[in-house]
């Protein structure tokens, strides 16, 4: 399991199928903790390439983002970050 807690990175992981979203939760902060499926043992190698400046399309950022922050409301709401839908491409 990958987490990190900067929204820009885990859009990017979203939009650019890097790896697969499984959850977010709620930090003190208001922030959210963004969870994905690191099998492999790539999330701190696709955060430096992301830092060097990786591209991935602007709509599917954009969405990504609305995703995550929809994720993020409805866990505030609810409490509950098992209850997380899966983010799907169209």
């Amino acid at each position: 399991m990958y987490r990190t807690r900067s929204m820009h990175f885990a859009s990017y992981l979203i939009a650019s199928d890097s790896l697969p979203f499984d959850h977010v939760e709620m930090c003190d902060d208001s922030r959210g903790a963004f969870f994905f499926d690191d099998k492999n043992s790539q999330g701190d190698k696709l955060y430096l390439h992301f830092n060097r400046g990786a591209q991935c399309g602007a709509n599917d950022l954009f969405s990504a983002v609305t995703f995550l922050r929809k994720q993020m409301d409805r866990v505030k709401q609810t409490g509950d970050p098992a209850d997380v839908s899966s983010y799907h491409r169209r």
